[in-house]
């Protein structure tokens, strides 16, 4: 029979907004509530494994290279952004919809400003926004990533930043 370690439930009490509970037989944390653990400067996020979280789950600004241990099942919105994820393994399956908190809107699923190269292992149901980015790698579109997204049925909106006239003049000369 497992058990959670003292660092565990530490690090769960601490960001947990709601209720959690250890299923042993499963070795799964589900969360009642919310759980933010965002801004903490964490390298993983397998220091426990969740299940489901209703509401919603945060782990962006951190240093994250994976979503090992991340739930399987969020209620509300799923936010990653600015960590160092390559690839989405590891994600939840399914972000849910019709839930608002302090975080934007509801059943969003955010990882922007990663490193991603490809869409595996994104959910493959979204209640409300996906937003992503993909690594552009020496200022070259990266078209093999693209195109495996719209395989996968998913829309690409493509936005380009305003460039200023001395971005521009930079960009000509290869430095931007």
């Amino acid at each position: 029979m497992k058990t959670l370690t003292k660092k565990q439930i530490e690090f769960l009490n601490k960001h947990t907004k709601g209720s959690w509970s250890y299923d042993p037989a499963t070795g799964l944390v589900d969360v009642e509530g919310d759980f933010d653990c965002s801004s903490k400067r964490l390298w993983t996020l397998s220091v426990v494994k969740f299940g489901k979280v209703s509401g919603y789950f945060n782990c962006s600004y951190n240093r994250l290279t994976t979503l090992e241990g991340a739930p399987q099942e969020v209620g509300g919105g799923f936010y990653c952004e600015n960590n160092q994820l390559t690839t989405l393994e590891g994600a939840p399956q399914k972000v849910g919809g019709n839930f608002s908190e302090r975080l934007l809107f509801g059943g969003n699923f955010e990882c922007y400003c990663n490193n991603l190269t490809s869409l595996v292992g994104a959910p493959q149901e979204v209640g409300g926004n996906f937003r992503y980015e993909f690594h552009i790698n020496k200022g070259k579109w990266n078209i093999n990533g693209w195109i495996q997204a719209l395989k996968q049925g998913y829309t690409i909106i493509l936005t380009l930043p305003y460039l200023s006239e001395d971005d521009k003049r930079l960009y000509e000369l290869g430095l931007l």
